[in-house]
C-alpha cells in the first residue's frame, strides 16, 4: 500500500491505577496535536553469539525507539500532561495561564495513537497505529522573522518508546481498517479515551494485516 495521509491523533496518561498501584493503565486522554508528519525508527539489541565459525543464535528483539512528530501546534493542557509542565494564573489577565518549566518537572508516559491513510488499488484503507508507553523531551524553540513572503513554521516534538508494562510488554499496537472513524475508535479503545466504541464495534471491518 501506498501512503497518501497522516491524521488523528490521540494520546493518554500511563499511570498506576488507583485500585492497584502495581497496575498501570490509561486515563484522562483526548486529542494529542494536528499532525503534519511523523518518523518513528527503532533500535534493535542485535546481539549475535558465533560458534564453529558460524552464527549459533541471533537476538534481534525491540530494545527502543525515537519517535519524532511534526505538529503545528501543542495545547498548553497537552504540553501539561506530557512534559509535566506546571500552570499557575497570570494575575493580570484573567483565564490566561502561564506555563512553569523548571526542575521539579518530570516527563509522564503516554500512550500516543495516530491514524495512517494508505491506498491500494484505489481502495483506501486507514491504519490505526499505538505506541503504548512514550516519554517525550521538552522541545526547544525555533521561529524565524516574516520576510517579502510568509512562510509556515512548525514545531516537532521528540520522544522515546518503551514497552510498556502489561504481560506481553508490548511497544506497539496497530490493526488497519476499512474507515477512518473504526481505526479512530480502535485508538480511542486502547488509551481509555472516554468516547471510545465499543471492542466489538471499534474492530469492525480490521484486515489482519498491515501492508
Amino acid at each position: 500500500m501506498a501512503i497518501k495521509g497522516l491524521s488523528d491523533s490521540f494520546y493518554a496518561p500511563y499511570k498506576p491505577t488507583e485500585a492497584d498501584p502495581d497496575k498501570y493503565d490509561y486515563s484522562g486522554g483526548g486529542k494529542f496535536a494536528r499532525m503534519i508528519d511523523l518518523d518513528f525508527s527503532i533500535t534493535t539489541n542485535e546481539t549475535e553469539l558465533f560458534s564453529d565459525n558460524e552464527l549459533e543464535e541471533a537476538d534481534y528483539s525491540f530494545s527502543n525507539g525515537v519517535l519524532k512528530l511534526g505538529v503545528s501546534d501543542l495545547s498548553d493542557g497537552v504540553a501539561a500532561d506530557i512534559f509535566g509542565v506546571e500552570q499557575q494564573e497570570v494575575e493580570e489577565e484573567d483565564g490566561v495561564s502561564e506555563n512553569l518549566y523548571n526542575e521539579s518537572m518530570v516527563s509522564n508516559d503516554v500512550g500516543f495513537g495516530v491514524v495512517i491513510e494508505k491506498v491500494k488499488d484505489g481502495v483506501t484503507k486507514h491504519r490505526a497505529i499505538v505506541l503504548t508507553r512514550v516519554k517525550f523531551k521538552v522541545p526547544g524553540e525555533i521561529a524565524k522573522t516574516r520576510g517579502k513572503q510568509i512562510e509556515f513554521q512548525t514545531g516537532t516534538i521528540e520522544g522515546v518508546a518503551m514497552r510498556d508494562r502489561s504481560e506481553k510488554r508490548n511497544y506497539k499496537r496497530d490493526a488497519t481498517f476499512s474507515t477512518r472513524d473504526a481505526a479512530i475508535a480502535y485508538i480511542k479503545r486502547i488509551l481509555k479515551i472516554s468516547d471510545a466504541a465499543p471492542a466489538n464495534v471499534a474492530e469492525e471491518g480490521a484486515d489482519s494485516g498491515n501492508s
